[in-house]
């Protein structure tokens, strides 16, 4: 075997080592990581358990962390106000919410009965809400009505009153 062919073989083993190491390197960086955010706002954190040999054990951080103070927080900086207008429009603002947070509005006649949802509400860059929404067909003999938005993936709302205009 002559020196040209070995050459060759030797480049192309190196370009297929370089492929493949460049290859791994993307597939490296697009796994989340333990030190990267979990999309919600919160470091997902791997807890090692002590005592173990070899590898690690990991854990799935939780995808709903909710720490302790977030009803108290989003209660304390939001502010929620509600009207309904003709007995079929529900027009809710406010201002203070967390912009990256999306809501559900919902809805029930009086202090008590069922809740509805008649929608979602995503606030603006500066953390202000408005929206309208219409009330079920039958809600719409009531004069008062709670309103409140829950936050989407965790578990905590603000709620108000509205009145009939």
């Amino acid at each position: 075997m002559n020196s040209q062919s070995k050459l060759t073989r030797l480049a192309n083993a190196g370009g297929r080592f370089l492929s493949a190491l460049l290859l791994f390197a993307i597939f490296a960086l697009s796994v989340p990581g333990p030190a990267r955010a979990a999309g919600n706002g919160y470091v997902a954190t791997y807890p090692f358990v002590a005592g173990q040999t070899g590898l690690p054990f990991f854990s799935d951080p939780d995808p709903n962390p909710d720490p302790e103070g977030a009803q108290e927080a989003l209660a304390a900086s939001a502010q929620l106000r509600a009207r309904v207008t003709g007995r079929r429009v529900l027009s809710v603002w406010g201002t203070g919410f967390n912009r990256r947070h999306v809501y559900y509005v919902k809805v029930r006649a009086g202090t008590s009965g069922t809740w509805k949802k008649v929608g979602r509400i995503r606030p603006d860059y500066n953390g202000d809400l408005q929206g309208q929404y219409l009330i079920p067909a039958g809600m719409r003999r009531a004069r008062l009505y709670r309103v409140c938005l829950k936050e989407i993936n965790r578990n905590y709302q603000i709620c108000t009153t509205a009145r009939v205009n």
